[in-house]
């Protein structure tokens, strides 16, 4: 017969066991002697678990800057139908101070006339903050022939996944 403790440690949806060979719930003595060895196991659950928290942000980190690449590709080719498949359902957009929520097909419509009077020449990216549930990118935008800049201000939040554009802040930014 197999005599010891095995220990099943939780943390973070993680379940991790440890065999004690040879120690038994009646001999204190053996589990002091293997007290190191469970200080061990906890410190193994912890760093586990945090390992898991990077390999997340890291998930999270590529598909924030995937979406931030799509976005790019479409406002440089003025697709405003690539643009508006990145959004939730209904989105916020500001225009120049006007503004209002779209369904995605309005949104749509909407920024195909916009990028018709305002083609793209550059599009880059000034600042990119995110967290684990949302992002916000602040852009800058030059219209093609033109002398007009432009600030995009977007939100992110994300849906079942996946990163999506909740509100789209354009603006004319002063000479």
């Amino acid at each position: 017969m197999w005599e010891g403790i095995q220990i099943w440690l939780r943390h973070r949806n993680r379940l991790i066991s440890c065999y004690f060979p040879g120690v038994t719930s009646q001999g204190s003595s053996h589990i002091v002697r293997h007290g190191n060895v469970l200080l061990s196991m906890v410190l193994l659950a912890l760093v586990i678990g945090r390992s898991g928290d990077v390999m997340a942000q890291s998930r999270t980190s590529l598909a924030s800057e995937e979406a931030i690449n799509r976005l790019r590709a479409a406002v440089m080719s003025a697709d405003a139908a690539g643009i508006t498949s990145e959004s939730a359902a209904t989105m916020e957009i500001v225009l120049m101070g006007e503004g209002r929520y779209y369904s995605r097909g309005q949104a749509t419509l909407l920024l195909r006339d916009f990028l018709e009077e305002y083609p793209p020449q550059s599009f880059s990216v000034d600042r990119f903050t995110r967290t684990p549930t949302a992002g916000f990118v602040e852009a800058s935008y030059s219209v093609q022939d033109s002398d007009v800049r432009l600030e995009w201000m977007i939100r992110y939040r994300i849906q079942g996944g996946q990163w999506r554009i909740r509100e789209l802040v354009i603006e004319e930014v002063d000479a």
